[in-house]
C-alpha cells in the first residue's frame, strides 16, 4: 500500500498559509512516513501558529487529504464507517470514567471491583501525565477525581439512561430512533424489563457510593 509523503503534507499545509496570509509560521505534525494510504485518504492533525497582521493566530487543523496513489482514485468506497461525536465535552475526566465504567460493566462486578477500577484509572492517568512531565498529584489529585465522581454523577447517569433506552430498542419514534426495534410485544416486555433492571443497578450503585441520596 503506497504512503503519504512528508513532502506531500508540507505542500498541503504551505497552501493553507498562503491562503491565510499567514507570515512568521510554525507547524507541529507527527510524521507521516508510516502512515497508509485507502480509499478514504487519511486525517492528519496539524497545530498551525504564525502572525496576520498584529495578530497572533494559533490554528488546530484536522487535514482530510484525498488518496495520492491512483489505484485508490479510480476505485469507489465499499463501506464506511460514522464516529457519532454528540456526548463529546470538554469536561472533568471522572465523567468519562464513570460513564464507561457504568455503561460497560454489569453490577456484580461493580460491587466487586469498583474501587479497584477507579485505582487502574488513576494508576494510568498518573503515569501517562509523568510521561509528559506533569505531576498528576498536583494537576488532579485522587481526592479531585473522587469529589468530581459525586458531582458528574447526576450527568452520567441521564446520559446512560438514554443510551441504553436506545440501545435497547425501545426508541421506536421521533428523530433518534433505535436501531433495532421489536415487533412483537413479548420481545418489547423482555426488553423494557433488561432496561429496567440495568437502570435499577446503576441508580442502587450510585446510592451505595454516596452520589445519589433516595
Amino acid at each position: 500500500m503506497s504512503q503519504i509523503t512528508e513532502n506531500y503534507i508540507n505542500n498541503v499545509i504551505n497552501l493553507i498559509i498562503s491562503d491565510l496570509n499567514l507570515v512568521e509560521c510554525h507547524y507541529s505534525q507527527i510524521k507521516f512516513e508510516s502512515i497508509a494510504q485507502n480509499y478514504f485518504g487519511v486525517l492528519i492533525p496539524v497545530i498551525l501558529t504564525g502572525k496576520n497582521g498584529e495578530n497572533e493566530v494559533t490554528l488546530d487543523i484536522v487535514l482530510k487529504i484525498a488518496p495520492t496513489d491512483e489505484r485508490f482514485r479510480e476505485k469507489k468506497p465499499v463501506a464506511a464507517c460514522l464516529i457519532d461525536y454528540q456526548t463529546v465535552r470538554m469536561s472533568s475526566p471522572a465523567y468519562d470514567t464513570l460513564f464507561f465504567i457504568i455503561t460497560s460493566t454489569q453490577s456484580e462486578l461493580r460491587h466487586k471491583h469498583y474501587q479497584e477500577l477507579l485505582d487502574i484509572y488513576y494508576q494510568t492517568f498518573n503515569k501517562v501525565l509523568k510521561e509528559v512531565g506533569l505531576d498528576s498529584h498536583t494537576l488532579y489529585s485522587k481526592k479531585m477525581l473522587y469529589d468530581d465522581l459525586k458531582i458528574v454523577a447526576p450527568a452520567c447517569f441521564i446520559v446512560a439512561n438514554t443510551a441504553l433506552w436506545l440501545s435497547n430498542g425501545l426508541q421506536q419514534e421521533g428523530h433518534v430512533r433505535s436501531k433495532n426495534i421489536w415487533t412483537t410485544d413479548e420481545e418489547k416486555e423482555m426488553a423494557v424489563n433488561k432496561y429496567k433492571s440495568v437502570i435499577k443497578n446503576i441508580l442502587d450503585d450510585f446510592v451505595s457510593y454516596g452520589y445519589f441520596s433516595l
